[in-house]
């Protein structure tokens, strides 16, 4: 499974922000690393990951997809409601699929609560749209939970690595 694109809208620090991964159609192998300074977004970035499949940070302390913790903080200046989505497009070689999850805030006077609307849906290039409970489903058959560990993991993960099977 390959990722296509992320884009964001009001997750955390992401305000509007997208990235594409684009793919060299002469190899077999596809492998990103994303490199930054600390504090712009990387790890962040993983997590909007996982929000978007599972509905929780797989690092953080996010455990719901209604947790206000979501939400862009420049959001808190702005009274009203917001929706924080994660759209993610994925491929396999021979069907291309789109993943979205979307969750609805109210903010007051610089405080963020959920309104306790949390949509999820998958859809497969040929039309198929599944919502909410058949996207999870379809999801965990796609991409089980108990595997993420395997693919997403952040840089200290790999220091720990290298450190421990030093020779």
């Amino acid at each position: 499974m390959r990722i296509e694109s992320i884009k964001l809208s009001k997750f955390k620090q992401f305000k509007d922000f997208k990235i594409e991964f684009s793919k060299d159609n002469n190899q077999d192998n596809d492998f990103h690393v994303i490199v930054a300074k600390m504090g712009v977004g990387k790890s962040n970035l993983l997590e909007s990951i996982n929000w978007c499949l599972y509905g929780k940070e797989i690092f953080g302390k996010i455990t719901k997809p209604t947790d206000p913790d979501v939400l862009n903080n420049n959001c808190l200046n702005d009274d009203g409601e917001h929706i924080v989505r994660v759209n993610l497009n994925l491929s396999d070689g021979k069907e291309s699929y789109l993943i979205l999850r979307e969750s609805k805030f109210k903010v007051n006077d610089k405080k963020a609560i959920s309104l306790n609307e949390s949509h999820l849906s998958f859809s497969k290039e040929m039309g198929i749209i599944l919502k909410d409970i058949d996207a999870k489903k379809e999801i965990e058959n796609l991409l089980p939970e108990d595997l993420r560990d395997q693919f997403f993991f952040k840089g200290e993960r790999l220091d720990n690595y290298f450190d421990e099977n030093k020779e």
